[in-house]
């Protein structure tokens, strides 16, 4: 199954020759890889010759060779010996050690336009900031949106029916090749995934020994998502249930789920301050099959807010959670210096719902975009405020 990834692909088509080092970031089998794929079929349809387009996939074993950072530059310093502008895509680089070094070196070359992808946030940032502060620029890929899903998922399902497949099995493109074949495969394929993630990118990197407490936190997570995080109730929780974790080792944990894209962290502003603040956060799922394996009777208002979020994210805002004084909204998204307020449920089934969704913003005194979002057909806008079923606005233009 081919996912074209248009809005990520012409992305990088605008960053193309410029004196950065690309890095597209994000989740395991988010469709990194793909997209350099795509990207490189992109520049040979624009005429790059293909002796000038170099891919390199470290987690392939046939590029074993190349994990050493020396052996690495003298391999790509041979392959763009020749005339003109080289592409040198390579693909999970974190699995070079010293990696930061060959990307300096490589970038020294003076023809070559780099394009490197890692599915850890920590470390890429760590090493690539030591020696490429301000010669790099990061681009976040997420899961597949509801555009994307249903640009495919359009052609045999309704939009309403293919929202709620998305809802039920989120955007990973590895599990929508396996809904076509078999439903039930799907769970299996996250629970591997996962395992895969917490193996490869937590276990063996941060050498974690409780990986009993770990896998708890990463359930409770997902079943609780969209309420506050609370350090304390958690080791709580895991003390009833005779698991010892202390509330340092949580704050640890949860920041390396953050760090491989398994969890992303929503900080509380302050409204009326104009300031982020430290406590209350949330966390929301990457993916909405997470919340399915984990939380399956989570509440399905989670589950829309968790959508709400990554796609706000992935339309390049700052997420925040918004508190008031006697009360919140539920996402401040910032973009250009701009904030949009948005609210989000499941449905307006009764004049006070629609009331208490729509009196959230009245404490803000401004004229920036508010909006309501819920499964309603109706159009409930009213005072300025303007309200949209949610798969309509997931399918708008960002």
């Amino acid at each position: 199954m081919r996912f074209s990834r248009e809005t990520y692909v012409t992305r990088l088509v605008r960053l193309r020759d410029t004196n950065l080092i690309k890095v597209v970031t994000g989740v395991r089998r988010c469709g990194k890889s793909t997209l350099l794929k795509l990207y490189a079929e992109r520049l040979r349809e624009e005429g790059v010759a293909p002796e000038q387009i170099l891919q390199l996939d470290f987690d392939d074993k046939r590029n074993e060779s190349l994990l050493d950072k020396d052996a690495l530059y003298e391999y790509v310093a041979n392959r763009a010996r020749g005339e003109g502008q080289h592409y040198v895509f390579l693909d999970e680089i974190q699995m070079v050690k010293d990696f930061n070094l060959t990307l300096n070196s490589i970038k020294s070359l003076g023809n070559t336009d780099i394009y490197v992808t890692g599915s850890n946030s920590q470390l890429l940032s760590s090493e690539i900031g030591t020696l490429l502060t301000g010669r790099h620029i990061d681009l976040q890929l997420w899961p597949l949106s509801f555009a994307e899903f249903y640009k495919v998922d359009g052609e045999s399902f309704s939009k309403e029916d293919s929202f709620a497949r998305y809802l039920r099995y989120g955007g990973l493109p590895g599990a929508y090749e396996l809904l076509t074949v078999d439903e039930s495969l799907v769970s299996q394929y996250i629970q591997t995934l996962l395992q895969d993630i917490l193996t490869k990118d937590i276990l063996v990197r941060k050498k974690v020994q409780n990986i009993e407490a770990l896998t708890r936190l990463v359930a409770f997570l997902g079943n609780t998502v969209g309420s506050p995080v609370s350090s304390k109730n958690i080791t709580n929780v895991f003390a009833a249930e005779r698991l010892a974790v202390s509330h340092n080792t949580v704050l640890d944990y949860i920041d390396y789920l953050n760090e491989c894209y398994l969890y992303s962290k929503c900080s509380r502003y302050d409204i009326a301050g104009k300031d982020v603040l430290r406590t209350h956060y949330k966390e929301y799922a990457v993916d909405g099959a997470l919340i399915n394996l984990f939380g399956p009777d989570r509440n399905i208002g989670y589950r829309l807010e968790n959508l709400v979020y990554n796609e706000l994210c992935a339309r390049g805002y700052q997420v925040h959670t918004g508190k008031l004084y006697n009360g919140e909204v539920d996402f401040v998204a910032v973009k250009n210096q701009e904030p949009l307020y948005v609210q989000v449920c499941y449905l307006l089934a009764d004049e006070s719902i629609v009331q208490r969704e729509f009196d959230a913003f009245k404490p803000i005194k401004n004229n920036y975009h508010k909006i309501v979002l819920s499964m309603d057909r109706f159009d409930f806008s009213r005072n300025g405020i303007r309200h949209f079923p949610i798969y309509d606005w997931l399918l708008a233009e960002a």
